[in-house]
């Protein structure tokens, strides 16, 4: 008969269930502990394959029941508590609410229109500097001027979005009259930010 191991087995747990449940809770730590993984085998049983001829169906159990045990401790180990799931609901959300996508779509409009009213070369020297990222000197290479040229159009047409859009005008790295640095290191040019004053 097919399942003839599996009603051996079945028969063995409801037989010794106590002196199975007691055994178990001594090596568990746990009485409730040793009911639900004696209820998760005898759930193994009646719904799983059958397991064959078993020699020793007490001892099978215990393990069976030991190690359903463990791997019970080991899913509750993994999951989050109560209070790490709340941490992670208080998280705040950085992304923009509709008003601030609204104000950052109108600045750019309105950076796009300061920006109509540069030269096509300062509107160039502008998008390679913060755009492409590319260095004043293959600024200048591809507009067939100075380094020092490309510096004073940069300001130039930075100046002139700073004062249409009512923003003051920052360094970034330090000014020439710093005493540590007279010069910005080769290949890059200093790099003003444009402060909100309204």
């Amino acid at each position: 008969m097919r399942d003839s191991g599996r009603a051996a087995l079945l028969s063995a747990l409801i037989d010794g269930y106590d002196e199975l449940k007691r055994r178990l809770a001594r090596r568990l730590g746990s009485t409730e502990l040793a009911g639900e993984a004696l209820q998760d085998t005898f759930l193994r049983l009646e719904c799983g394959n059958d397991v064959g001829a078993v020699q020793s169906p007490r001892a099978y159990l215990f393990r069976t029941a030991l190690n359903l045990a463990t791997n019970r401790r080991v899913a509750e180990n993994r999951r989050l508590t109560t209070s790490e799931i709340d941490a992670l609901l208080e998280i705040p959300d950085d992304s923009p609410d509709p008003a601030r996508i609204a104000e950052s779509r109108s600045e750019i409009a309105a950076l796009g229109r300061v920006m109509l009213q540069l030269s096509a070369r300062q509107r160039d020297i502008v998008f390679a500097t913060f755009v492409d990222e590319l260095p004043v000197q293959e600024i200048a290479r591809r507009h067939r001027v100075s380094v020092r040229r490309i510096q004073v159009e940069l300001r130039e047409a930075l100046l002139h979005c700073a004062s249409q859009l009512e923003r003051s005008l920052e360094r970034r790295l330090p000014s020439r009259t710093d005493a540590r640095v007279s010069r910005c290191p080769p290949g890059r040019s200093w790099t003003p930010a444009l402060k909100d004053t309204g």
